[in-house]
């Protein structure tokens, strides 16, 4: 789900596991069922994530999906298909989806979601292969360990209303997820977003932070100390901020030991020492996610 930080609508959207359907719709700031609609599909689909602009919603119909045994059998069995991505544009008020399809990929966290002109436009961390093989010394979970070894870089999807025309652009090579921006500008166009970094192996440790700018593809880079492994960040605005990179970003972080802490970083200057690293009274596991909830 996304929040609109104009309306205080949510906006979310769901799947049926086993049969050929999504859902969206949204909620009102006042916690109100203010739209809800089905989207056929041309089969079940394993999507994670979805899109959100100012006027549409953005779903992800993805190339992961249950094999005919597990639908028949109600197992968790997926396999890739041989079929092309889409996205699905659709009205936030309702009506029918605009399909734009690209190269097989499968995406599971977006960066933001904006209008430019007749284009949806869509950042997102695009999955790629590790290149790596089942550790057998994982037993029964080797399988399942390669797949959590995630490798993905970041990526843009135009997808023009007017013409159907669809553009994929890569931003970096680099491997990064977990994306996240400043959420007062969710919805609309951000130039900055902070990723994890993953070390390339079949673990997932996060050894730094990489801040993006979006509109030149550069990157600067936060390392942690050695040993210690982050999560993913939250952007805190600072009070009076005039501009959009004007917060910190905070990570809980653990290292070997058992010891957590969470480091405040200023991020208008990632690439510097944290402004302060807060011990925490028990260790915080290495999670995934992370949000920023203003106590205003």
């Amino acid at each position: 789900s996304k929040v609109d930080p104009k309306t205080g609508e949510l906006v979310f959207f769901d799947y049926a596991l086993y049969e050929p359907k999504m859902c969206t719709g949204s909620v009102s700031a006042h916690g109100e069922l203010t739209h809800f609609q089905e989207i056929d599909l041309p089969g079940p689909r394993l999507p994670h994530d979805m899109g959100m602009t100012e006027n549409y919603v953005i779903l992800h119909d993805l190339p992961v999906i249950f094999s005919e045994q597990a639908i028949r059998n109600r197992l968790w069995q997926i396999h890739v298909a041989d079929q092309p991505t889409r996205f699905g544009v659709v009205p936030r008020k309702g009506g029918a989806p605009k399909w734009f399809e690209f190269p097989t990929c499968y995406v599971y966290h977006v960066i933001n979601s904006w209008e430019e002109g007749d284009e949806v436009v869509m950042a997102a961390c695009r999955m790629v292969p590790n290149g790596l093989k089942p550790n057998p010394e994982f037993g029964p979970y080797a399988a399942m360990a390669d797949v959590l070894a995630l490798r993905a870089q970041p990526f843009l999807w135009r997808m023009n209303m007017n013409t159907g025309e669809g553009r994929e652009e890569q931003i970096d090579d680099a491997l990064s997820e977990f994306p996240v921006v400043n959420n007062a500008f969710a919805g609309k166009k951000t130039r900055y977003s902070y990723h994890v970094i993953f070390d390339d192996c079949i673990e997932q440790r996060f050894s730094g932070l990489l801040k993006y700018d979006l509109t030149t593809g550069q990157s600067e880079r936060h390392n942690f100390p050695d040993g210690i492994y982050g999560s993913e960040p939250a952007f805190a605005p600072r009070v009076g901020a005039v501009d959009e990179d004007d917060g910190y970003l905070i990570s809980f972080t653990a290292d070997m030991t058992g010891q957590s802490e969470a480091h405040i970083l200023d991020a208008r200057n990632v690439t510097g020492p944290a402004l302060a690293r807060v011990k925490l009274p028990q260790r915080v596991p290495a999670g995934f996610h992370g949000t920023w909830a203003s106590g205003v």
